[in-house]
């Protein structure tokens, strides 16, 4: 099984409104159900994105009507196929979904000011460290943020989910490749950055070696 990561921009889905009518036309009975049910609409197109990402993805493996279940704490699974790993990520305007034959987990998050009091909810001593040791701005905004979304990634891919508090997920970014330097999980965990989308920051965790797939900007009307 070949492993992908996608990504689409969902901003048409806000203005064009025969545009979010097709998509939602296009993504499974079950799923439509989910989406509709969503609110606020920035936040429904999101999740739109998602499902019809994660729906092209499985049709590249003749999966076509997928039955989904939801293990311990929340993580979605395919129970007919238990070798098909799947995440689904979304943040401003782009939505995310990895597929693989290990267990997998994706994040993105647009780069933006810090939130006070954040960084000491979510960060480790030494994550701390370092970020305050760079100067106000984008640089220290940036490096908030890749810490942010390498630990979603890690924890979606081994499936605890928000049963683990992201401070007690700790890398070191210092050699520039992410490191994590205290695994709260047994198991090898592997990650890879992503600069694809100008303004965001991207991480990917794969539970098995292997070489990690680049990111595909899907197009939009291709996904209908």
């Amino acid at each position: 099984m070949n492993n992908l990561f996608y990504a689409v921009n969902i901003a048409p889905l806000r203005s064009d409104a025969a545009l979010y009518e097709r998509a939602v036309a296009a993504v499974s009975p079950a799923r439509r159900e989910r989406v509709l049910a969503i609110r606020p609409q920035g936040e429904r197109c999101l999740s739109l994105g998602g499902a019809l990402l994660l729906q092209n993805a499985l049709k590249t493996l003749e999966i076509r009507d997928p039955v989904f279940a939801c293990g311990d704490h929340g993580k979605p699974y395919l129970p007919d196929f238990p070798a098909v790993h799947f995440n689904v990520s979304h943040a401003g305007e782009y939505a995310l979904c990895a597929l693989s034959d290990a267990p997998v987990g994706c994040d993105v998050e647009r780069v933006r000011p810090i939130p006070p009091r954040l960084p000491e909810r979510v960060l480790s001593q030494e994550e701390l460290a370092s970020l305050t040791a760079q100067p106000e701005g984008a640089e220290r905004e940036t490096l908030f943020f890749r810490f942010w979304t390498l630990k979603e990634s890690y924890l979606k891919a081994v499936g605890c989910g928000i049963t683990v508090e992201l401070a007690s997920v700790s890398f070191d970014l210092s050699g520039g490749a992410p490191l994590l330097a205290r695994p709260p999980f047994p198991g090898q965990a592997f990650f890879r950055e992503y600069a694809d989308l100008p303004g965001y920051c991207c991480a990917l965790c794969r539970t098995a070696a292997g070489e990690f797939p680049s990111l595909t900007l899907a197009d939009l009307c291709a996904l209908l």
